[in-house]
């Protein structure tokens, strides 16, 4: 979650997400399979644009398509 945003119906606005930095410590850690989401429909927020901070690691990565070499700082999740 994005840190101090409010949403929901009274604030009309969506949930804003985005990945953590590989650099915390919890970023490729154990992940408890009753807590995955199956399916979700994430949009992608222009407004924020893109960055190169999450992955320390340039070059080739199965996170990243061809020769990308940033992700999209945060989403916005479909309710």
């Amino acid at each position: 979650m994005v840190p101090g945003r409010s949403f929901g119906k009274k604030d009309a606005r969506l949930p804003k997400i985005g990945f953590v930095p590989d650099s915390d410590e919890f970023a490729f850690g154990f992940l408890d399979l009753s807590h995955v989401i199956r399916g979700c429909h994430l949009i992608l927020s222009f407004v924020d644009g893109k960055t190169q901070d999450l992955l320390s690691m340039k070059g080739q990565s199965l996170g990243r398509v061809g020769t990308e070499n940033d992700d999209w700082t945060n989403y916005y999740v479909g309710m």
